[in-house]
């Protein structure tokens, strides 16, 4: 669940075993997740507005982290179907509304 706080937002995390366990902190400054298709890390966009990082789920270990260098703002776009790659939208506002699509090969350890 996300709960916002002014501009930000935090991810929390509920697990359904043991029922009735009390929502987690898992992230402070998220602004836009993506779970990995195999569930063990999770992509978030964070206060940074065009960074992007990739976190173990449900341990919250940073993995790698990402920019979209020339735009200001990133966007997650998708997950490859076996999680090695993620798709993120670069973009500005202003007066040239340009944008680009970058590719990002995830780390090779196993954890998407």
């Amino acid at each position: 669940m996300l709960d916002q706080d002014g501009n930000y937002q935090s991810l929390w995390f509920r697990p359904l075993d043991p029922l009735g366990e009390a929502p987690r902190l898992f992230m402070e400054g998220a602004r836009e997740f993506s779970w990995a298709p195999q569930g063990r890390a999770i992509a978030v966009r964070a206060s940074q507005e065009n960074q992007v990082f990739l976190v173990s789920f449900p341990q919250g270990e940073p993995l790698a982290a990402w920019t979209t260098p020339g735009y200001q703002y990133a966007s997650l776009a998708t997950w490859s179907p076996q999680g090695e790659a993620l798709a993120v939208l670069g973009y500005a506002y202003g007066g040239e509304q340009d944008s680009a699509l970058f590719v990002l090969n995830m780390p090779a350890q196993g954890n998407r």
